[in-house]
């Protein structure tokens, strides 16, 4: 009984253990895998994978969806430094998120475990790559957005980088903006 409930209470961190490996490179351009949420007898866990993208579709072109998208990121605050109007990519690569983005506090946006102390990322900062991949579907847009946060703790240079999942709430921001672009003439 006792090694059940033990395995119980391990499991799903030893899982959310390996999905924290941090993976790099450019962001992949389809929806690859999903957000999936574990729930036993002690709690739910959110597990991500690595390549998890947030999928939007849009009723409309892809010339309005991408100025909405333009628009989205100026207002939750993500400053963009990449824009590939041809390949369909607009977004933010290595953007140092601030403690607090547009009233949201960056542990709303990021899950990077906890500590004794508390939520791990209260003792660093996140860097992500906040990307969204527009692509022409009929009459519509989809859009893919990839989020890959890494967070570097204050306690020195020799700490190593830990993986932070989104926590799915900026790309909320970010449709909820992309909307609200949209409907405006």
């Amino acid at each position: 009984m006792r090694h059940a409930t033990l395995l119980a209470l391990t499991a799903p961190l030893l899982m959310l253990g390996t999905a924290c490996a941090s993976g790099g490179g450019a962001p992949p351009t389809t929806n690859n895998s999903d957000r999936i949420i574990m729930t036993n007898d002690v709690g739910t866990v959110l597990h991500q994978t690595l390549n998890a993208n947030a999928h939007m579709s849009f009723k409309a072109p892809v010339a309005s969806v991408w100025s909405a998208v333009q628009a989205a990121y100026m207002d939750v605050g993500v400053d963009a430094n990449t824009a590939d109007r041809a390949a369909g990519r607009y977004g933010a690569v290595n953007f140092t998120f601030p403690r607090r983005l547009k009233g949201v506090n960056v542990n709303q946006l990021f899950n990077c475990g906890s500590s004794m102390t508390g939520p791990q990322v209260d003792q660093g900062r996140v860097t992500a790559d906040v990307v969204s991949t527009l692509v022409a579907n009929g009459d519509a847009t989809d859009v893919n957005v990839y989020v890959d946060g890494v967070l570097r703790k204050n306690d020195g240079a020799s700490s190593d980088p830990m993986s932070c999942p989104s926590t799915g709430r900026l790309e909320e921001l970010l449709r909820a903006s992309i909307l609200k672009h949209l409907s405006t003439p």
